[in-house]
């Protein structure tokens, strides 16, 4: 077990130097990291401690991109796992970045979790958003208040602090 989180760890990193290079990650890249379970899981463990939110920004825009295509190969657990380690960098403009990826279609504006935008907090999302003019800012409060209104955010902790459940 050890070993293979090495060679996970490897992996990750070869990764991240594909990213500084390229500024992009291949098809081929995104797809492996959509189909194993174990990398995915890792890929959180690592972020947790190595902040790298080039390569978290290059995943979601290929994620979005790959989801966008015909063939649609991407699922609402790849959307949401690119979300999930965009905001571990907890910072608050990104909100509007994980919105426009519920906002990529139908499914995912009803299966990415509206508490992938809250990493920094209620309360600063809300007044982050009040201070955007942008008519996707605004869809985007609108949306947050009546779910803050309806308990949504209530447990954000326990969302947070627990493995995620679309893992």
């Amino acid at each position: 077990m050890e070993n293979e989180i090495n060679d996970l760890r490897k992996s990750i990193e070869a990764f991240l130097n594909v990213c500084e290079q390229d500024r992009l990650l291949s098809k081929e890249t995104l797809m492996s990291i959509s189909a194993s379970t174990i990398l995915r899981k890792e890929l959180i463990r690592y972020f947790e401690t190595n902040q790298h939110r080039q390569f978290t920004t290059v995943l979601l825009d290929g994620f979005v991109k790959l989801r966008k295509e015909p063939d649609n190969e991407i699922g609402i657990e790849d959307l949401m796992l690119a979300c999930y380690l965009l905001g571990q960098h907890n910072q608050v403009e990104d909100c509007l970045k994980i919105w426009e990826v519920k906002e990529v279609d139908f499914d995912s504006y009803c299966g990415v979790d509206i508490q992938l935008m809250m990493f920094a907090g209620v309360d600063k999302t809300i007044a982050f958003l009040e201070s955007q003019t942008s008519e996707l800012a605004q869809r985007a409060l609108k949306y947050v208040k009546d779910c803050d209104k309806a308990g949504d955010f209530t447990e954000l902790d326990t969302y947070f602090n627990e493995e995620p459940w679309w893992l």
